[in-house]
């Protein structure tokens, strides 16, 4: 696992990369459960009339900052597994993964790949580069080639890539899939849902 997965998000930063990987809904249903179980304690706490008001917001405090560490690591937990797959995805679809040869200089070649791909000017350039390298076999600058398509949204080359490389679809599905759910995502839907978390003023 890389350091990036080992690194603790937020809760809403772990609600994103679950997004993207298609998780959202499991994860809200959790956060649901936690709602309920923590506005039931905070009602239990209120209706005791023995106590003081500084005593049943100090308790209720007590009761969300606990709720929030077990759901932020929680969430945590599914989005480094998600994560772990979406990186894996990358690396097999952009990146020198699988590919025979020295790993060191497969990163130098890929990103001299890279940085020519950049002065692509248009799909057709794109296009272009991808047919000479399926010509020459140059499996580095193809994959260069589909980042660039990817990050452009660029179908059509992405699709001419998967023509000769159809054991990838799946993974390039998946990136796909997690782009435009990210793109048609919003932070503030899950920010509402954990101001229901919080204790009553």
């Amino acid at each position: 696992m890389t350091k990036e997965n080992e690194m603790s998000m937020t809760a809403s930063e772990a609600m994103m990369v679950l997004t993207r990987a298609g998780e959202a809904q499991g994860a809200n249903n959790h956060v649901e459960r936690v709602t309920n179980e923590v506005q039931g304690a905070y009602r239990e706490i209120n209706a005791d009339e023995s106590r003081t008001d500084a005593w049943k917001k100090e308790q209720c405090q007590a009761v969300y900052d606990s709720a929030m560490e077990r759901l932020t690591n929680e969430l945590n937990r599914r989005a480094a597994k998600a994560r772990t797959r979406e990186l894996e995805d990358t690396g097999s679809a952009f990146g020198v993964a699988g590919l025979p040869g020295d790993a060191a200089s497969l990163t130098i070649s890929l990103r001299d790949a890279q940085d020519r791909v950049a002065q692509a000017k248009s799909a057709e350039d794109l296009r272009g580069m991808l047919e000479r390298a399926n010509r020459s076999s140059d499996e580095v600058l193809a994959r260069a080639v589909a980042e660039k398509a990817f990050n452009d949204g660029d179908g059509d080359t992405l699709n001419a890539f998967l023509e000769t490389r159809p054991a990838l679809e799946d993974k390039l599905q998946r990136l796909w899939d997690g782009r435009r759910r990210e793109e048609r995502g919003s932070s503030m839907p899950f920010a509402i849902t954990l101001a229901a978390i919080r204790p009553p003023r």
